[in-house]
């Protein structure tokens, strides 16, 4: 959880000509607007800037704005989508961590042994797939990995872990703190004038 000295903001929606009674249901406004433009910014600009990108529709889905501000709670809440089940493992890239397989253990592909698209490696390289159809007298699996032959030699694909090392690549933190800054700067004048237009 990152914290927000709100007293700046406070005068500078004063300064933009906020009545007092209507400062926080400004400021909730422009928190609303500033948290949905740095969530679409953590994806595009962040995450893309720090893994390799095959799909560009992931990072959006993958982040979901789940609490929205009000004038008696500004807070803000971004997190990974529930749908994804944990599997997005935004935390992980955030601060870094271990993997642990579910159940049995990971399969992980050695750097350029098999092709990968925008939903991860290709359907028909995966281990399921691949062990389906590559002929028994080809195929080794073992506590290392699988191996399937290749020119007369057999090659390792995947090696299997029960645990994979996920450094702390995204640094989701710094940039949402100055994004965030960066954007309410943005939507407060905004947030103000529709504060004071609503005003009783």
């Amino acid at each position: 959880m990152i914290r927000f000295d709100f007293s700046e903001w406070d005068r500078a929606a004063q300064r933009l000509g906020a009545a007092v009674e209507q400062i926080p249901f400004a400021l909730s406004v422009a928190l609303n607007d500033a948290a949905n433009k740095t969530r679409q910014r953590l994806a595009d600009e962040t995450w893309a800037r720090h893994v390799e990108v095959r799909n560009r529709g992931f990072a959006r889905y993958a982040m979901r704005l789940e609490k929205r501000a009000t004038k008696r709670n500004l807070r803000v809440d971004i997190i990974e989508n529930p749908s994804l089940n944990g599997r997005g493992n935004l935390a992980l890239h955030a601060v870094g961590g271990t993997k642990t397989a579910r159940k049995g253990k990971l399969a992980i592909p050695l750097k350029g042994s098999v092709q990968r698209t925008g939903r991860g490696v290709r359907a028909s390289q995966r281990p399921g797939a691949l062990i389906a159809r590559t002929p028994k007298r080809a195929l080794r699996i073992t506590d290392r990995g699988i191996f399937v032959g290749e020119g007369g030699k057999l090659r390792l694909k995947f090696s299997l872990e029960q645990q994979a090392r996920q450094p702390a690549d995204v640094p989701f933190a710094r940039d949402f703190q100055s994004m965030m800054r960066e954007e309410l700067r943005s939507s407060l004048p905004a947030a103000v004038a529709r504060a004071m237009k609503t005003r009783k």
